[in-house]
């Protein structure tokens, strides 16, 4: 599976990501954002949005709620997933021994299969501005939480 990390922390994002994707067999190749590029996923991380961002297309785009419509300009995504206000699909509920994620709403997986709504308990290991993005790219990778 293609996935993109971008912003501030990206390289401690991805290699969380990784570590919990391999637990359930998920293999993630982790790619730069190159225009023309096509990926799975691409999580947008903090101040993503003020970066240059170049054309491609993603499955999925896990992007901060107030970001999400610029990167969506550059990004062509068939779904995007917000994080981290009030109306996104998915907020940090605590941060206590790693993150709990709310899950506001149904998120289609790349497979095609529906990741229901809940609370998703991440492991101790990212900053909580992350914890909720890389929840979102981890579901929408097909992770089924721990």
């Amino acid at each position: 599976m293609r996935i993109a990390v971008i912003g501030e922390g990206k390289g401690k994002a991805a290699r969380y990501l990784q570590e919990l994707a391999a637990q359930q067999g998920i293999c993630l190749e982790q790619v730069p954002l190159e225009k023309g590029g096509v990926y799975d996923v691409v999580l947008a991380g903090p101040m993503a949005a003020k970066a240059e961002v170049p054309d491609c297309r993603t499955y999925a785009l896990v992007a901060y709620g107030k970001d999400a419509a610029r990167l969506s300009h550059c990004l062509q995504a068939q779904t995007v997933i917000t994080y981290g206000t009030e109306k996104s699909t998915l907020s940090l509920s605590s941060t206590e021994g790693g993150g709990m994620v709310s899950q506001q709403r149904e998120i289609m997986d790349i497979s095609g299969s529906a990741q229901p709504i809940g609370e998703i308990r991440l492991p101790e290991g990212l900053p909580s501005q992350w914890v909720c993005g890389a929840a979102g790219a981890l579901l929408a990778c097909g992770w089924k939480g721990m």
